[in-house]
Protein backbone atom coordinates (compact mmCIF):
# COMPACT_ATOMS: atom_id res chain seq x y z
CA UNK A 1 0.00 0.00 0.00
CA UNK A 2 2.59 2.32 0.62
CA UNK A 3 4.32 2.31 -2.33
CA UNK A 4 1.13 3.24 -4.26
CA UNK A 5 0.53 5.94 -1.90
CA UNK A 6 3.90 7.89 -1.42
CA UNK A 7 5.52 6.67 -4.57
CA UNK A 8 8.97 8.03 -5.49
CA UNK A 9 11.56 8.84 -2.20
CA UNK A 10 11.50 12.05 -1.48
CA UNK A 11 13.51 14.08 1.06
CA UNK A 12 9.94 14.18 3.24
CA UNK A 13 10.15 10.68 4.03
CA UNK A 14 12.29 10.77 6.86
CA UNK A 15 9.27 11.53 8.66
CA UNK A 16 7.33 8.99 7.28
CA UNK A 17 9.35 6.21 8.75
CA UNK A 18 10.35 4.92 12.75
CA UNK A 19 13.78 6.00 13.56
CA UNK A 20 16.30 5.25 15.84
CA UNK A 21 18.52 8.22 17.24
CA UNK A 22 22.45 8.78 17.14
CA UNK A 23 23.57 11.05 19.97
CA UNK A 24 26.34 13.27 19.65
CA UNK A 25 29.22 12.93 22.10
CA UNK A 26 30.19 15.32 24.91
CA UNK A 27 32.66 17.16 22.36
CA UNK A 28 32.17 18.62 18.82
CA UNK A 29 34.66 19.09 15.87
CA UNK A 30 33.65 22.58 14.12
CA UNK A 31 34.56 23.57 11.04
CA UNK A 32 36.51 27.50 10.46
CA UNK A 33 34.35 30.37 9.32
CA UNK A 34 36.64 31.92 6.01
CA UNK A 35 38.03 35.46 7.21
CA UNK A 36 37.93 36.70 4.29
CA UNK A 37 35.06 36.65 1.25
CA UNK A 38 36.39 34.20 -1.76
CA UNK A 39 34.55 34.55 -4.77
CA UNK A 40 34.23 30.92 -5.91
CA UNK A 41 32.13 30.38 -8.77
CA UNK A 42 32.27 33.42 -10.54
CA UNK A 43 32.63 31.55 -13.82
CA UNK A 44 29.86 28.81 -13.56
CA UNK A 45 29.07 27.28 -17.16
CA UNK A 46 27.40 23.95 -17.53
CA UNK A 47 26.28 22.63 -20.53
CA UNK A 48 23.96 19.61 -19.97
CA UNK A 49 20.62 18.86 -21.47
CA UNK A 50 18.48 19.67 -17.87
CA UNK A 51 20.13 22.53 -16.55
CA UNK A 52 19.53 26.07 -17.12
CA UNK A 53 21.28 28.78 -17.20
CA UNK A 54 24.65 28.80 -17.71
CA UNK A 55 27.12 31.42 -16.83
CA UNK A 56 25.88 32.28 -13.85
CA UNK A 57 27.68 32.38 -10.26
CA UNK A 58 27.33 29.34 -7.77
CA UNK A 59 24.91 30.98 -5.42
CA UNK A 60 22.93 31.59 -7.99
CA UNK A 61 23.13 28.39 -9.83
CA UNK A 62 22.53 26.47 -6.22
CA UNK A 63 19.43 27.99 -5.37
CA UNK A 64 17.91 27.83 -9.01
CA UNK A 65 18.62 23.84 -8.77
CA UNK A 66 16.32 22.26 -5.92
CA UNK A 67 19.66 22.57 -3.33
CA UNK A 68 19.03 21.99 0.45
CA UNK A 69 22.40 22.50 1.24
CA UNK A 70 25.43 23.41 -0.54
CA UNK A 71 29.04 23.91 1.63
CA UNK A 72 32.63 24.08 0.87
CA UNK A 73 35.46 23.43 3.11
CA UNK A 74 39.15 24.16 2.43
CA UNK A 75 42.11 23.41 5.17
CA UNK A 76 38.92 22.86 7.70
CA UNK A 77 37.30 26.45 6.89
CA UNK A 78 34.01 27.29 5.51
CA UNK A 79 34.88 28.95 1.91
CA UNK A 80 30.69 28.78 0.63
CA UNK A 81 27.69 28.27 2.53
CA UNK A 82 24.25 27.96 1.31
CA UNK A 83 20.87 27.06 2.77
CA UNK A 84 17.43 27.01 1.27
CA UNK A 85 14.52 28.89 2.78
CA UNK A 86 13.73 27.26 6.06
CA UNK A 87 16.89 25.27 6.37
CA UNK A 88 20.26 26.24 8.34
CA UNK A 89 23.14 24.32 9.60
CA UNK A 90 20.86 22.26 12.22
CA UNK A 91 18.47 20.98 10.03
CA UNK A 92 18.60 17.52 9.09
CA UNK A 93 19.14 16.21 5.57
CA UNK A 94 18.15 12.98 3.94
CA UNK A 95 21.11 10.88 2.77
CA UNK A 96 19.29 8.29 0.47
CA UNK A 97 22.68 6.94 -0.95
CA UNK A 98 24.98 8.46 0.76
CA UNK A 99 24.39 6.20 3.85
CA UNK A 100 26.00 3.13 1.84
CA UNK A 101 29.73 4.87 2.76
CA UNK A 102 29.12 5.19 5.98
CA UNK A 103 28.05 1.34 5.80
CA UNK A 104 31.41 0.58 3.98
CA UNK A 105 32.84 2.94 6.77
CA UNK A 106 31.62 0.52 9.45
CA UNK A 107 32.58 -2.60 7.83
CA UNK A 108 36.04 -1.54 7.69
CA UNK A 109 36.41 -0.76 11.41
CA UNK A 110 34.27 -4.23 11.98
CA UNK A 111 37.22 -5.79 10.45
CA UNK A 112 39.90 -3.53 12.51
CA UNK A 113 38.37 -4.42 15.50
CA UNK A 114 38.57 -8.77 14.34
CA UNK A 115 34.55 -8.45 14.61
CA UNK A 116 34.80 -9.46 10.93
CA UNK A 117 37.41 -11.34 9.74
CA UNK A 118 37.79 -10.19 6.15
CA UNK A 119 36.07 -8.77 3.13
CA UNK A 120 36.07 -12.07 1.82
CA UNK A 121 34.01 -13.84 4.64
CA UNK A 122 31.47 -15.40 2.88
CA UNK A 123 27.74 -14.16 3.64
CA UNK A 124 26.51 -17.43 5.08
CA UNK A 125 28.86 -16.58 7.94
CA UNK A 126 26.53 -14.59 9.31
CA UNK A 127 23.00 -14.92 7.49
CA UNK A 128 23.08 -18.70 7.60
CA UNK A 129 19.34 -18.57 6.90
CA UNK A 130 19.53 -17.30 3.45
CA UNK A 131 16.91 -19.16 1.85
CA UNK A 132 19.16 -19.33 -2.05
CA UNK A 133 22.08 -21.96 -0.69
CA UNK A 134 24.45 -20.07 -3.60
CA UNK A 135 24.87 -17.03 -0.91
CA UNK A 136 27.95 -19.28 0.45
CA UNK A 137 29.85 -18.23 -2.69
CA UNK A 138 28.89 -14.89 -2.02
CA UNK A 139 31.60 -12.67 0.10
CA UNK A 140 31.20 -9.07 2.30
CA UNK A 141 33.55 -7.71 -0.84
CA UNK A 142 30.70 -8.88 -3.67
CA UNK A 143 28.25 -6.64 -1.70
CA UNK A 144 30.59 -4.12 -1.33
CA UNK A 145 31.06 -3.58 -4.56
CA UNK A 146 27.77 -4.56 -6.10
CA UNK A 147 28.98 -7.60 -7.86
CA UNK A 148 26.83 -10.29 -5.84
CA UNK A 149 25.03 -11.23 -8.50
CA UNK A 150 21.74 -10.75 -6.43
CA UNK A 151 18.50 -10.52 -8.41
CA UNK A 152 16.88 -7.06 -7.54
CA UNK A 153 14.26 -5.11 -9.56
CA UNK A 154 14.55 -1.01 -9.76
CA UNK A 155 11.92 0.05 -11.68
CA UNK A 156 11.50 3.52 -10.30
CA UNK A 157 7.48 3.98 -10.57
CA UNK A 158 6.44 -0.18 -9.91
CA UNK A 159 5.24 -0.17 -6.34
CA UNK A 160 5.97 -4.13 -6.77
CA UNK A 161 9.77 -3.71 -7.93
CA UNK A 162 12.26 -4.47 -5.12
CA UNK A 163 13.34 -1.20 -4.93
CA UNK A 164 10.09 0.23 -3.49
CA UNK A 165 9.36 -2.67 -1.36
CA UNK A 166 12.49 -2.64 0.34
CA UNK A 167 12.27 1.52 0.79
CA UNK A 168 8.21 1.10 2.31
CA UNK A 169 8.15 -2.51 3.65
CA UNK A 170 7.28 -2.97 7.40
CA UNK A 171 9.32 -6.60 7.47
CA UNK A 172 12.44 -5.52 5.55
CA UNK A 173 14.17 -8.58 7.59
CA UNK A 174 11.87 -11.06 5.36
CA UNK A 175 12.44 -9.38 2.72
CA UNK A 176 16.18 -9.88 2.99
CA UNK A 177 15.59 -13.73 3.37
CA UNK A 178 13.91 -13.94 0.19
CA UNK A 179 16.52 -12.43 -1.81
CA UNK A 180 17.79 -15.38 -4.49
CA UNK A 181 20.73 -15.28 -6.73
CA UNK A 182 20.50 -14.56 -10.45
CA UNK A 183 24.09 -15.64 -11.75
CA UNK A 184 27.63 -16.51 -9.68
CA UNK A 185 29.25 -13.93 -8.19
CA UNK A 186 32.02 -11.42 -9.45
CA UNK A 187 30.29 -11.84 -13.16
CA UNK A 188 29.05 -8.15 -13.67
CA UNK A 189 28.26 -4.93 -11.74
CA UNK A 190 24.61 -4.29 -10.90
CA UNK A 191 23.92 -1.14 -8.59
CA UNK A 192 21.67 -2.09 -6.02
CA UNK A 193 20.00 -1.45 -2.52
CA UNK A 194 20.09 -5.00 -1.47
CA UNK A 195 23.82 -5.37 -1.38
CA UNK A 196 23.78 -2.82 1.56
CA UNK A 197 21.44 -3.66 3.55
CA UNK A 198 22.80 -7.31 3.85
CA UNK A 199 25.66 -5.36 4.56
CA UNK A 200 23.47 -3.83 7.66
CA UNK A 201 22.47 -6.94 8.69
CA UNK A 202 26.18 -8.32 9.03
CA UNK A 203 27.28 -5.66 10.80
CA UNK A 204 24.63 -6.28 13.47
CA UNK A 205 25.07 -9.63 14.03
CA UNK A 206 29.03 -9.16 13.96
CA UNK A 207 28.66 -6.23 16.88
CA UNK A 208 25.79 -7.15 18.64
CA UNK A 209 24.39 -4.35 18.02
CA UNK A 210 21.67 -2.01 16.41
CA UNK A 211 23.50 0.02 13.23
CA UNK A 212 22.54 3.04 14.95
CA UNK A 213 24.49 2.09 17.97
CA UNK A 214 27.82 1.13 16.15
CA UNK A 215 27.60 4.23 14.33
CA UNK A 216 27.43 6.20 17.63
CA UNK A 217 30.06 4.61 19.02
CA UNK A 218 32.60 4.13 15.84
CA UNK A 219 31.85 7.24 14.26
CA UNK A 220 29.47 9.55 15.49
CA UNK A 221 30.71 10.59 18.74
CA UNK A 222 34.55 10.09 18.06
CA UNK A 223 34.43 12.23 14.94
CA UNK A 224 32.86 15.14 16.89
CA UNK A 225 29.61 15.69 15.27
CA UNK A 226 27.91 19.21 16.24
CA UNK A 227 24.22 17.15 16.44
CA UNK A 228 22.33 14.13 17.05
CA UNK A 229 21.09 12.34 13.78
CA UNK A 230 18.73 9.75 13.20
CA UNK A 231 18.55 6.60 11.03
CA UNK A 232 14.85 5.59 9.71
CA UNK A 233 13.77 1.82 10.53
CA UNK A 234 11.21 -0.74 8.48
CA UNK A 235 9.20 -0.21 11.83
CA UNK A 236 9.15 0.31 15.84
CA UNK A 237 9.29 -2.72 17.21
CA UNK A 238 12.73 -4.19 19.19
CA UNK A 239 13.33 -6.53 15.59
CA UNK A 240 13.13 -3.25 13.55
CA UNK A 241 16.36 -2.75 11.43
CA UNK A 242 17.86 0.06 10.02
CA UNK A 243 17.65 0.85 6.17
CA UNK A 244 21.33 0.35 5.63
CA UNK A 245 20.93 1.43 2.16
CA UNK A 246 19.26 5.02 2.88
CA UNK A 247 17.79 6.90 5.16
CA UNK A 248 20.42 8.01 7.65
CA UNK A 249 19.30 11.96 8.65
CA UNK A 250 22.50 14.15 9.89
CA UNK A 251 22.83 18.00 9.40
CA UNK A 252 25.08 19.29 6.27
CA UNK A 253 28.07 19.97 8.70
CA UNK A 254 28.32 16.68 10.35
CA UNK A 255 28.32 14.71 6.78
CA UNK A 256 31.32 16.68 5.57
CA UNK A 257 32.73 15.17 8.70
CA UNK A 258 32.90 11.51 6.71
CA UNK A 259 34.40 13.43 3.57
CA UNK A 260 37.42 14.76 6.29
CA UNK A 261 37.71 11.26 7.55
CA UNK A 262 38.33 10.02 4.43
CA UNK A 263 40.61 13.32 3.35
CA UNK A 264 43.01 12.53 6.05
CA UNK A 265 42.92 9.08 4.92
CA UNK A 266 41.16 7.69 8.10
CA UNK A 267 42.95 9.84 10.80
CA UNK A 268 41.06 12.16 12.78
CA UNK A 269 43.29 14.78 14.62
CA UNK A 270 45.88 11.94 15.31
CA UNK A 271 43.46 9.30 15.75
CA UNK A 272 43.71 6.88 13.49
CA UNK A 273 39.37 5.81 13.19
CA UNK A 274 39.73 4.02 10.00
CA UNK A 275 42.69 1.82 7.97
CA UNK A 276 44.42 4.05 5.57
CA UNK A 277 44.49 1.14 3.47
CA UNK A 278 40.76 0.80 4.02
CA UNK A 279 40.26 4.20 2.57
CA UNK A 280 42.92 3.04 -0.18
CA UNK A 281 40.75 0.29 -1.55
CA UNK A 282 37.21 2.13 -0.80
CA UNK A 283 38.20 4.73 -3.04
CA UNK A 284 40.68 3.36 -5.80
CA UNK A 285 39.75 2.12 -9.33
CA UNK A 286 40.00 -1.81 -8.88
CA UNK A 287 38.65 -3.77 -11.79
CA UNK A 288 39.07 -7.06 -10.04
CA UNK A 289 35.76 -9.53 -9.37
CA UNK A 290 34.16 -7.54 -12.71
CA UNK A 291 34.41 -4.76 -10.44
CA UNK A 292 33.43 -1.38 -12.08
CA UNK A 293 36.76 0.73 -12.79
CA UNK A 294 35.80 3.86 -10.84
CA UNK A 295 33.68 2.11 -8.01
CA UNK A 296 34.61 0.45 -5.20
CA UNK A 297 33.15 0.24 -1.68
CA UNK A 298 30.19 3.01 -2.48
CA UNK A 299 32.87 5.90 -3.09
CA UNK A 300 33.30 6.65 -6.67
CA UNK A 301 36.84 7.93 -8.65
CA UNK A 302 36.77 11.32 -10.01
CA UNK A 303 38.90 11.74 -13.31
CA UNK A 304 42.22 10.70 -13.33
CA UNK A 305 43.72 13.95 -13.92
CA UNK A 306 42.07 15.26 -10.19
CA UNK A 307 42.10 11.79 -8.63
CA UNK A 308 39.00 13.16 -6.52
CA UNK A 309 36.34 10.88 -5.11
CA UNK A 310 33.14 11.07 -3.55
CA UNK A 311 29.58 9.55 -2.40
CA UNK A 312 26.13 9.90 -3.98
CA UNK A 313 22.79 9.16 -3.36
CA UNK A 314 19.43 10.55 -4.92
CA UNK A 315 18.59 13.92 -6.57
CA UNK A 316 22.04 14.78 -5.96
CA UNK A 317 23.36 14.62 -2.41
CA UNK A 318 27.19 14.65 -2.44
CA UNK A 319 30.29 14.56 -0.16
CA UNK A 320 32.74 15.64 -2.46
CA UNK A 321 36.84 14.92 -1.71
CA UNK A 322 39.60 16.69 -3.64
CA UNK A 323 42.67 16.08 -1.69
CA UNK A 324 45.40 17.65 -3.47
CA UNK A 325 43.48 21.21 -2.52
CA UNK A 326 42.14 19.26 0.56
CA UNK A 327 38.97 20.86 -0.29
CA UNK A 328 35.42 18.81 0.41
CA UNK A 329 32.12 19.92 -1.45
CA UNK A 330 28.73 18.81 0.23
CA UNK A 331 25.56 19.14 -1.49
CA UNK A 332 21.86 17.79 -0.51
CA UNK A 333 18.78 18.36 -2.42
CA UNK A 334 15.32 17.56 -3.00
CA UNK A 335 13.28 15.81 -5.34
CA UNK A 336 14.02 16.33 -8.82
CA UNK A 337 12.89 14.43 -11.24
CA UNK A 338 15.20 15.71 -13.90
CA UNK A 339 18.18 15.43 -11.89
CA UNK A 340 21.40 14.90 -13.93
CA UNK A 341 24.27 13.81 -12.10
CA UNK A 342 26.55 15.51 -14.78
CA UNK A 343 26.17 18.74 -13.94
CA UNK A 344 26.83 18.43 -10.59
CA UNK A 345 30.16 16.93 -11.09
CA UNK A 346 30.71 19.44 -13.68
CA UNK A 347 29.86 22.05 -11.19
CA UNK A 348 32.33 20.53 -8.57
CA UNK A 349 35.24 20.28 -11.69
CA UNK A 350 34.93 23.95 -12.41
CA UNK A 351 34.84 24.78 -8.06
CA UNK A 352 38.05 22.93 -7.73
CA UNK A 353 39.59 24.47 -10.57
CA UNK A 354 39.21 28.08 -9.17
CA UNK A 355 40.56 27.32 -5.65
Amino acid sequence: MRPLLHNIPKERNATLFPKRKIEKGDSAFYFLNATAKYSIGSTIKVDERNIDPSGIDLAGMVKLHNTLSFMIVRNDTILFEHYAAHYNDTNTVSSFSVAKSFISALIGIAIEEGKIKSVNQPVTDFIPEMKDKRYSQVTIKHLLKHTSGIHFSKQRYNPNSDNAQFYYTTHLREKMLQLRIEEPPGLHFNYGSENYQLLGLIIERATNQTLSNYLQEKLWKPLGMENNAFWNTDNNNKTGIEKAFCCLNATTHDFAKLGRLFLNNGNWNGRQILSAQWVRDATQPDTTEAGKFNFQYNWIAGPEKYKSFYAVGLYGQYIYVYPQKNVIIVRFGKEDLNYNPAYWKSLFLQIIDQL
